[in-house]
């Protein structure tokens, strides 16, 4: 009963200090794909506009 106790609470620690990284990652990973983005849906207008005088 206490080994169960101990290795749950170890597991709850794990997922807590986990989803923590997780979540600073997302945001990290979120402002690097906008700023990605941004470049490539300017070009793809930049396209567009080509498209159109042609």
């Amino acid at each position: 009963m206490t080994t169960t106790a101990i290795t749950n609470g170890d597991r709850e620690r794990q997922k807590r200090s986990q989803g923590s990284g997780r979540e600073t990652r997302t945001l990290s990973e979120k402002i690097s794909n906008s700023l990605r983005k941004t470049p490539s849906k300017a070009s793809k207008e930049a396209e567009k506009i080509r498209l159109f005088e042609t």
